[in-house]
């Protein structure tokens, strides 16, 4: 028994004639139920952003770019200095 890729399930049986076979579809596969994949949301890094005219989002924490929200990700940024002098460099994350 051979299983193609339409799912379906074939029968090959060889006749009585030498080299003659047949095939008949016999029923179908039961599929299993597809995995959604988790997207990867889309990050914009903190040097492309910062200099450019998506600099406005540091002053709304986030940006709606052709229909998609995008939020500044303070947890995961780089950082620079302590205390009162610390720096934060976020980068735009896609919102899920």
């Amino acid at each position: 028994m051979r299983f193609l890729p339409d799912q379906q399930k074939w029968q090959v049986a060889q006749s009585a004639e030498r080299g003659s076979y047949t095939a008949k579809v016999v029923g179908s596969i039961p599929t299993l139920p597809t995995m959604k994949k988790k997207k990867q949301a889309n990050r914009i890094p903190y040097d492309t952003w910062a200099n450019s005219q998506l600099s406005v989002a540091k002053y709304y924490g986030g940006i709606k770019i052709n229909g998609v929200d995008y939020f500044l990700d303070y947890k995961n940024c780089k950082t620079t200095g302590e205390g009162n002098d610390k720096k934060y460099f976020p980068d735009l994350v896609e919102k899920l």
